[in-house]
């Protein structure tokens, strides 16, 4: 007898042991999660797939089934099964059975009772069909079972089952145990939740930091764009992203839609006007967010630019929290300086490409253009243009007066031709236009007209009108053996000939 006693505590003591280091296991794994690194969170690609692909997830769902695993041992039930409540119901995150259990746990039966009270069920007899406890797949023997609601203040996160195929099997003490075990479910969801939206965050915050460094050495526009738009999708996942600006009284669209409409008054002008932050997370009435865009029943955000010149709209069937409206101010700040900049390089970019005086293109850009367009033998014709007596007016009535009949008539010649056409500078009082894909006849045709409107234009000066003509030379490309330099010198020598035959007419 002494002998079997002996036998009998030291396997209790080896049980004692045995569970001991498993619970040591989990609390080290509760560790773990808390000294993580950040770095760990590098490399995630979409945020969407944070939690089937990441390993906390898969930390959390291993020690999940190591509880439900150590409560069998304590307990030894027939079934035990742990069921978490997630978006589309409670799903089995931890079982041990002899037979097959459902993924989802079914409506009806003795554990909706525990869902609607939030209360611990013992039933010491069961004589029902065990499919209707709504948890077995497959047939088994169930006399007596034990649920408890695993409680997160009064939020029901999961249920805590165990079924024996004995009746009475379930003593007030195993009713305690298992409401034990439930806190310490409750305490391990806690922590998954609290590391889950940390991991979300910093994931988010560090698309934003790298989001600063890729436009942080971006200046073209389109590109600042582009890298703005992905990072936007990434951060709300299914929403659609507009980015707007207001210039020179037009609203400008990215994004999801792209246009450019006369500024008018829509929920984008009016919020930039206020300027601030804002969170909706129901658009009850119909409301214009750029005109001809329409939007209701739905949640929005918007935040403005740092200089009030645009902002970032992102609209979704979800709700928005405090935290999306956060990391959308953090986008659009780096959004609008980035915009900002590429501004500035765009103007710097027209600057160095624009005559000051005349705001035509300057000589460099005219000679590069012509270049590109000969070497990819790109058909063109080239007008140049001479202001006749041009000496005479800046004698006459003094190089200001010059000036301004320099800046009129480069006005004129704008207005006779294309916008895609190049009008630039040549040098003093010559200018030239650069027609893409003219033919010499349609060419002639444009020169003959700049000539009758310059002859026509009134310019005025001193309180009277300087009578203004000039002679124009036109050239086309390609031809046999023709480069740039010989497509301006047949330009220039017709230029030449007009001059020679009495001026203010058109050679070619």
């Amino acid at each position: 007898m002494m002998y079997f006693l002996i036998v009998l505590t030291l396997g209790a003591l080896a049980l004692y042991v045995f569970e001991r280091r498993k619970r040591k296991k989990i609390e080290r794994e509760f560790s773990s999660y808390l000294s993580l690194p950040i770095s760990a969170l590098y490399g995630v690609a979409d945020v969407r797939k944070i939690k089937g692909s990441f390993f906390f997830a898969r930390h959390f769902l291993k020690t999940v089934q190591e509880v439900v695993e150590i409560v069998h041992g304590v307990l030894k039930p027939g079934t035990a099964a742990f069921y978490l409540k997630e978006k589309d119901g409670f799903r089995l995150r931890g079982s041990v059975s002899q037979v097959k259990l459902k993924e989802v746990l079914s409506p009806g039966g003795p554990l909706d009772w525990v869902r609607k009270e939030r209360k611990t069920l013992v039933v010491d007899e069961f004589y029902e069909d065990v499919f209707s406890l709504g948890y077995y797949e497959e047939k088994g023997k169930v006399r007596s079972l034990c649920a408890v609601p695993v409680l997160i203040g009064d939020e029901l996160a999961g249920i805590l089952v165990v079924d024996s195929p004995e009746a009475f099997y379930f003593s007030q003490r195993e009713k305690e145990k298992l409401e034990a075990f439930s806190g310490f479910l409750a305490t391990l969801i806690s922590l998954y939740r609290h590391i889950d939206a940390y991991m979300i965050e910093a994931f988010q915050f560090r698309l934003l930091q790298e989001l600063a460094k890729e436009v942080g050495g971006e200046i073209e526009f389109p590109d600042v764009i582009e890298k703005l738009e992905l990072t936007a999708h990434e951060l709300f996942p299914g929403s659609s992203v507009f980015i707007f600006i207001l210039r020179n009284g037009f609203i400008e669209v990215f994004g999801d839609e792209q246009m450019r409409v006369e500024e008018s008054p829509c929920f984008a002008t009016i919020a930039l006007e206020h300027g601030i932050p804002v969170r909706d997370n129901n658009v009850k009435r119909e409301s214009e967010i750029f005109p001809g865009i329409v939007a209701s029943g739905v949640s929005l955000l918007f935040a403005p630019f740092p200089v009030k010149n645009g902002g970032i709209i992102v609209l979704s069937r979800r709700e928005f929290g405090e935290k999306d409206l956060t990391i959308l101010s953090f986008l659009s700040e780096i959004a609008g300086t980035a915009i900002e900049k590429s501004f500035l390089y765009e103007k710097e970019k027209e600057r160095a490409i624009r005559d000051g005086l005349t705001g035509l293109f300057n000589h460099r850009y005219f000679q590069e253009y012509l270049e590109k367009l000969v070497r990819k033998g790109e058909e063109f014709s080239l007008i140049m243009i001479d202001i006749d007596h041009f000496k005479r007016i800046n004698d006459t009535y003094g190089h200001q007066a010059g000036d301004e009949v320099l800046k009129e008539i480069s006005k004129v010649i704008k207005g006779c031709v294309r916008k895609t056409d190049v009008v630039a500078r040549y040098g003093g009082e010559e200018i030239a236009c650069v027609l893409a894909g003219a033919s010499l006849k349609d060419a002639v045709r444009v020169a003959e007209v700049i000539r009758a409107r310059v002859e026509e234009h009134p310019f005025e000066w001193g309180g009277g009108r300087i009578k203004v003509t000039v002679s124009l030379g036109v050239s086309h490309f390609p031809g046999a053996g023709m480069g740039r330099e010989e497509v301006i010198k047949k330009a220039d020598t017709a230029l030449y000939r007009a001059k020679e035959e009495g001026r203010n007419r058109v050679r070619y």
